[in-house]
């Protein structure tokens, strides 16, 4: 693994595929919790990694309406269970299991 995810910072580029415009969407991970924003909402809570498993807890979610919440609910649903940390020399990051896969660039 290039490196430790704590105090680190990542701009969302892809859900399953499917590209999220805009440096406001984006994954922070301080030295136990994480914050992402996806589209119009933010969660944050929780996460260990072992080895190159992170498993995030229960994590909490501001519930504002939006026009197109596809990306924030299908990545909601991908850290609820246990993502496999998959590295591209340290500059992108995909974090994936079954229920689908995120993919992030590093931002300085």
């Amino acid at each position: 693994m290039p490196g430790n995810l704590a105090n680190t910072n990542w701009i969302v580029e892809s859900v399953n595929g499917q590209p999220v415009a805009g440096p406001n969407n984006f994954v922070r991970f301080t030295e136990d919790r994480l914050s992402a924003r996806f589209g119009c909402n933010t969660m944050n809570g929780r996460y260990v990694v072992t080895g190159a498993t992170l498993s995030a807890g229960a994590l909490a979610a501001t519930r504002m309406a939006c026009p197109d919440m596809a990306a924030e609910q299908t990545a909601s649903r991908i850290l609820s269970q246990p993502v496999t940390l998959v590295w591209d020399s340290g500059e992108r990051l995909t974090l994936g299991n079954g229920n689908g896969s995120i993919v992030l660039k590093r931002s300085i």
